[in-house]
């Protein structure tokens, strides 16, 4: 996530954004977001950084927005029930509703709305994405994850 896009550095008196691994550890305890969840995120995730026009780069915490923005939207397209954004706003503690309204919007909009993923492409971040050393859990999630693709319209939930 730290290499996302080149950012600026984090301004000095800004102790309002927690480092990443901290955000991330908070989020998904938080929002209780299974593996499943989290992948389809960082394929969204991906998603956005290949449509970002060369040379971009943003803030000290573009990536806590990028991560926790795909992490709504991959929880809101795998399920019906889901947070609505003022209880992910809780959640992240740093951002705001509306801020939150904003951020979903734009990023959709880059990624033209495309938040649909096949088992192709699933398992194809699967293996090209997971370390060596968690070659181990990637068979485990392919396992997993047929339940997630009973028609070949692409991820639904369970």
């Amino acid at each position: 996530m730290e290499n996302v896009l080149r950012r600026n550095p984090r301004k000095p008196n800004d102790h309002r954004t927690p480092e990443l691994a901290q955000f991330v550890r908070q989020v998904l305890t938080g929002s209780q977001a299974n593996v499943v969840t989290v992948l389809l995120a960082l394929i969204y995730v991906e998603r956005f950084k290949q449509r970002l026009p060369p040379r971009s780069s943003g803030d000290h915490d573009t990536p806590h927005r990028l991560f926790y923005v795909a992490l709504m939207l991959a929880s809101k397209y795998l399920y019906d029930q889901t947070l609505t954004n003022r209880a992910w706003s809780k959640i992240s503690v740093i951002f705001g509703v509306e801020e939150l309204n904003m951020m979903e919007l734009d990023f959709l909009s880059l990624i033209k709305y495309d938040l649909f993923v096949d088992k192709a492409m699933f398992d194809d971040f699967l293996d090209t994405r997971v370390t060596h050393y968690d070659r181990a859990m990637s068979r485990e999630l392919k396992h997993l994850h047929g339940p997630l693709f009973q028609s070949n319209h692409g991820i639904a939930a369970y």
